[in-house]
């Protein structure tokens, strides 16, 4: 039960994480529309078109970016002073990494946790009618599975066999 405890408190912090994020990226989006609005400071230029905007350190490496995906769709990217993408947020999930390593997924329909090596450790989905909490123990020690089905049924799935993990 305890676990269930520790596993609640990353949760939350987790979320006030993604909250920050959020408005980090807010007053950026605010700033940059007020910039590009002030027809006094750009009176020959009243808008800013950019494919990439880059924040960067006093040594000149990028340490934020605001750019777009292939698909056109916006992004937010964090990094060290290696370069190494640390977090980010897209149109589809806030993700924490650590050194390249997937660390925990914040998504539209649930929250992933890695282990150092980056093998998923837990997953809290909902969605569809039927929420869950999968724990494995890795590698190839099995995992657990609680939930609610769509039906309102209660379920537990034990395993000991990684080769039956969902």
């Amino acid at each position: 039960m305890r676990n269930v405890i520790d596993l609640e408190a990353r949760l939350v912090r987790l979320e006030q994480r993604e909250r920050g994020w959020r408005i980090v990226a807010g007053l950026l989006a605010t700033t940059l529309g007020v910039a590009a609005l002030s027809g006094s400071v750009w009176k020959d230029h009243p808008r800013v078109d950019v494919r990439e905007l880059r924040l960067l350190d006093d040594q000149g490496h990028p340490r934020m970016l605001l750019t777009l995906t292939a698909e056109g769709h916006p992004k937010v990217l964090m990094t060290d002073a290696d370069g190494r993408v640390r977090a980010q947020y897209g149109s589809e999930a806030l993700s924490f990494e650590d050194r390249g390593t997937p660390r925990a997924v914040l998504g539209a329909n649930g929250v992933q946790l890695f282990d150092p090596e980056g093998l998923k450790q837990a997953d809290l989905s909902v969605g569809r009618g039927e929420s869950f909490l999968t724990l494995w123990n890795r590698p190839a020690k099995g995992f657990a599975r609680i939930g609610i089905s769509k039906t309102g049924e209660k379920f537990v799935t034990p395993s000991t066999s990684a080769q039956a993990s969902p």
